[in-house]
């Protein structure tokens, strides 16, 4: 949940530069999207399944909810594009609903996650879900869903030109004897420091192919190289 970088911002510590430690196969990151997380939270009427028409079932009103951000969320975000990135996307991560086969439910949870490009907010994001879901209650006086935040992680975007960039690259070099750059769909700690103005970019050892899986592993001779251009930052430092 980045709560430790939340927190050092929070108490107000401000680093001249930070790099951010993540699996980039030893590429310097220079953009990465952000995350938004809410839970959908939708309300029936429960009542016996062997008379339904008593009750109003929430899971029903929450297959409603999520086709209608699908039809109309989903390719209004695949037409906006990020030269590196891509387009923002939307899932529904999971669903819970319902007590027992014979009983209507009267309650359905949802978590759903919004990904953000480089200057698009959680909420803006939030108002776009809003403005989807209007015409379901405008036009449903027992359509009840509610959309609360549970997470948020800024999008991260640095000039390559920046002095952190070019300490971190020319410490590849003098290492590696090249430098490379990357873009990446996922978020790290990284916006959050960049969100409160600390210049800062991504780079470490490993691959993300490698990383949230069964055996998640890395590679030595990666970690002994990385090792290597960690000490060299720091060492060239005092350019900042």
């Amino acid at each position: 949940g980045a709560g430790g970088a939340r927190a050092l911002m929070a108490d107000g510590f401000r680093p001249t530069a930070a790099v951010v430690g993540e699996p980039t196969q030893l590429r310097v990151l220079l953009a990465h999207k952000g995350a938004a997380r809410w839970r959908l939270t939708t309300r029936g009427l429960a009542a016996h399944s062997s008379m339904p028409e008593r009750g109003r079932n929430a899971i029903v009103t929450m297959a409603r909810a999520i086709a209608r951000l699908e039809e109309v969320v989903g390719p209004a975000l695949a037409a906006r594009r990020h030269p590196d990135l891509g387009s923002p996307t939307l899932s529904v991560g999971t669903v819970r609903g319902g007590t027992q086969v014979n009983v209507v439910p009267d309650r359905c949870e949802a978590e759903i996650d919004r990904r953000l490009l480089p200057g698009e907010s959680a909420d803006a994001a939030a108002a776009e879900l809003e403005r989807a879901l209007a015409p379901l209650r405008e036009g449903d006086a027992g359509f009840h869903a509610e959309l609360v935040p549970t997470q948020a992680f800024p999008p991260y975007a640095e000039d390559r030109e920046s002095a952190i960039v070019r300490i971190v690259a020319d410490a590849c070099r003098g290492e590696r004897g090249a430098s490379e750059f990357w873009h990446a769909p996922w978020a790290t700690n990284a916006g959050v420091f960049k969100a409160a103005g600390v210049p800062c970019t991504v780079f470490g050892p490993g691959s993300d192919a490698q990383a949230h899986v069964v055996d998640e592993y890395i590679e030595i001779d990666q970690v002994v190289i990385a090792s290597r251009i960690y000490a060299e930052i720091v060492r060239d430092s005092g350019a900042l």
